[in-house]
């Protein structure tokens, strides 16, 4: 017999349907507003990367590198315009993802579905797709759409108690953005207290998956080896490889000093997204999530806390908005689930 996690309600047609629904409406707006050309900080770094197979700056995004290099096949407008898109593609994407997770969560507090959990998540989406920082991202050559849809796509795979498919999400987002680290103890937690324990086989399955996941970091020492155009740090050695995607050469910018002044500018950035009218909305959905489930308000308040303590501590200066996405994912939730459920 199944525990009651593992009995999930599954999504009906409908669903999909509106989930494609969010997917095309956001897509449609970022198409409208995508940038043409290359723009400001690490665009013009990632398109030359992402067009002559090249290594762009630490950490080496592998990941993002490989898929923007098989957009620029694409038989439209110019390679800088292809690889922008492909920013758009994932922000659209995470949003879809954003309405079956709003979904999955209304069915796991509630044990049914209404309507009231199709608009709330419809709503949950777009709001976060319309986003200034989320949007803006959107539409340039940068990582950290792919980076959101990476992690909306293992807390889905979570809440599916789809854990082969997690632990090689997980690993695949490390590729991507290394702070996807952050994750990992909500991560730890949800497969503890969310599930009977695990097999020894399991554990095995999953390392591979892992395993499989981290397979796109092969492609750094490999094509460095050819001598591309861009070959930031020539990770050819075990030594210069870890220094490059640890990105070591950033830990200067770890720092807890200033802190007070760094969490005002996080909050000063959160009111802009979503106004400071709202607040309150997401503090009734956070004591509202724990009265219903305390484990799931554990799970989101851990991927909330990772995020946001190490955003307030990391200080990046130009981009420092671009670090609070995670979290600001999460506050959407919680400004959504209680109409939801």
């Amino acid at each position: 017999m199944k525990s009651k996690d593992e009995r999930l309600i599954p999504f009906k047609t409908i669903d999909y349907l509106f989930g494609l629904l969010v997917f095309f409406v956001s897509f449609g707006v970022y198409l409208k507003t995508v940038a043409s050309t290359i723009t400001f900080g690490d665009s013009g770094d990632f398109i030359s990367s992402g067009y002559t197979l090249g290594l762009p700056h630490p950490t080496g995004y592998p990941t993002y590198i490989l898929l923007s290099h098989l957009i620029t096949y694409l038989p439209i407008a110019n390679i800088a315009f292809r690889i922008n898109l492909l920013s758009s593609l994932f922000a659209s994407l995470c949003c879809m993802l954003m309405y079956f997770i709003t979904k999955r969560i209304t069915f796991s507090l509630k044990e049914k579905d209404n309507i009231n959990s199709v608009i709330s998540g419809i709503s949950a989406s777009l709001l976060f797709a319309f986003s200034p920082v989320f949007w803006s991202q959107g539409l340039i050559a940068e990582v950290y759409t792919l980076h959101i849809f990476l992690l909306s796509a293992i807390i889905l795979a979570l809440l599916e108690s789809r854990i082969l498919l997690s632990s090689f999400l997980f690993a695949l987002s490390l590729t991507n953005h290394l702070t996807s680290v952050l994750i990992f103890p909500a991560v730890v937690y949800w497969l503890i207290f969310k599930r009977k324990p695990l097999s020894f086989k399991k554990i095995a399955l999953m390392l591979i998956f892992f395993s499989l996941g981290l397979l796109p970091y092969l492609y750094l020492p490999i094509r460095s080896l050819t001598h591309p155009v861009l070959d930031w740090a020539n990770p050819t050695s075990l030594e210069r490889f870890i220094y490059y995607v640890g990105g070591k050469q950033y830990a200067y910018l770890l720092s807890n000093q200033n802190i007070l002044n760094n969490f005002f500018n996080w909050f000063s950035f959160l009111k802009d997204q979503f106004s400071i009218y709202l607040i309150p909305l997401a503090l009734i959905g956070i004591i509202f999530l724990f009265k219903k489930s305390l484990k799931l308000s554990l799970f989101f308040l851990c991927l909330f806390l990772t995020n946001f303590i190490f955003s307030i501590t990391y200080q990046t200066g130009i981009d420092q908005e671009t670090y609070y996405l995670p979290s600001f994912c999460i506050w959407v939730l919680w400004l959504i689930v209680n109409y939801g459920a």
